[in-house]
């Protein structure tokens, strides 16, 4: 483990561990919504930026965020082309390290997915298409399907990117094969449980979102054509929206960023100049209708959230460029939109956003209002290599950063 320079002297106030009420154990937090539940977090940082409590090296090469579930860090990584699931303590020391198989080591190579926790096991996809079971405790692996050559998956341009979706005793992934569009495994052992047939489509790079409609079970996703809502029973198609009929059409099939759902809508966007729309869902969950467009707010891979009725994120401006922007949930209306960096991620604790910009790799505190964007305070992460694509987590008054082979632990509630 190493810190910044400038930061060595918080490196020993990681011994004492807050009181942990609930767990981040998958992509987004435990609804898939990016927005954590902490309190008593700071409203401003030094100028020097959070202490940093820890930093951990040697989890491989990626862009994964980070699962937190009984009291442990998981993350995924490349090393030496092979996927590692890495187990780290809250101190970050590490546990254990288990290998899953060959990573994506293609067009911007390391792995994607976030690994998801659930009753006392851990689930992975690779950038390959193998879906794998370990034991959360000792990193032993309990299971593995070759999912890309079991059910003739085609990769898209950048691998396949999604984190699992555990759900009622079962793990999906989106195939995008020539039979197959998307499989459902049983967690237990890896058996099929359901797969949907496929319809010419390949999978995009989007994590599902599962939630309840007048007590049916929907998953909603999108491939590199469609979005679609499956039944997650049966896998049935309840409905599918080709992107072409709301959007520009200018995304090259990618769809990374997963849909949110409130209150019977449904919204996503799509980035690559193809904008942002909002559908709502039929009584009986059958079929979408348009509610509106916005064709600025047009996020790349950075998630969007939604509190308080207003949505937050960035949009794209080309690869190297974006603005940040809030819009009205209700109607879709552009609130504002302001240059700060460039586009990123974020994530969102106590009213506040947690921006994370993608081109220095600026983190920024901004509080969540509809009345502008301004950064409070910001420091910089300077541990790491290559893009700063991986999202920040926020658990346990902490704020989780990974870039590259190091994770880092920065105290976000003045407790060191």
């Amino acid at each position: 483990m190493r810190g910044c320079s400038k930061k060595k002297d918080s490196l020993n106030a990681a011994a004492e561990i807050p009181a942990l009420d609930t767990d981040w154990p998958q992509w987004q937090g435990p609804n898939r919504d990016n927005l954590s539940t902490e309190t008593g977090l700071l409203t401003q940082w030094p100028d020097e930026g959070p202490p940093m409590l820890w930093s951990a090296e040697g989890i491989g090469e990626g862009y994964s965020s980070v699962a937190i579930a009984d009291r442990k860090i998981y993350t995924t990584g490349m090393i030496e082309e092979q996927g590692i699931l890495t187990c780290l303590d809250l101190k970050g020391k590490q546990l254990w390290q288990s290998n899953y198989g060959p990573e994506w080591k293609r067009s911007f190579p390391g792995t994607r997915c976030t690994p998801t926790v659930n009753k006392g096991f851990v689930y992975v996809i690779s950038g390959t298409g193998q879906i794998a079971c370990f034991a959360a405790g000792t990193g032993d692996k309990h299971w593995q399907v070759d999912a890309f050559g079991k059910f003739q998956g085609r990769y898209s341009h950048w691998g396949f990117s999604e984190s699992p979706l555990v759900f009622d005793d079962k793990i999906m992934m989106f195939i995008g094969g020539e039979e197959t569009l998307a499989v459902a495994l049983n967690v237990k052992d890896g058996s099929v449980a359901w797969t949907v047939p496929a319809n010419g489509d390949k999978a995009a790079y989007c994590s599902p979102m599962a939630f309840k409609w007048r007590g049916k079970k929907i998953i909603a996703a999108t491939t590199d054509n469609h979005l679609i809502g499956l039944d997650s029973e049966t896998g049935k198609v309840r409905w599918t929206v080709p992107h072409s009929a709301y959007l520009q059409g200018k995304n090259p099939g990618v769809y990374p960023n997963t849909p949110i759902v409130s209150d019977g809508r449904i919204f996503y966007s799509a980035g690559y100049g193809s904008g942002a729309v909002q559908l709502k869902l039929s009584a009986d969950g059958s079929s979408v209708e348009k509610v509106w467009t916005n064709l600025e707010f047009d996020n790349h891979h950075g998630s969007i959230v939604l509190l308080d009725g207003f949505l937050y994120g960035s949009n794209w401006d080309g690869n190297k460029n974006g603005q940040w922007m809030c819009v009205d949930w209700a109607t879709g209306k552009t609130l504002y939109q302001h240059q700060w960096g460039k586009k990123g991620s974020l994530t969102c604790a106590e009213g506040m956003l947690y921006c994370y910009e993608e081109s220095e790799g600026v983190v920024g505190l901004v509080k969540a209002t509809p009345d502008g964007f301004t950064p409070i305070s910001t420091f910089k992460i300077d541990l790491g290599e290559k893009e700063h694509w991986s999202h920040p987590v926020i658990f346990g008054k902490r704020l989780y950063m990974r870039h590259g082979d190091v994770i880092m632990a920065f105290d976000i509630a003045g407790q060191s």
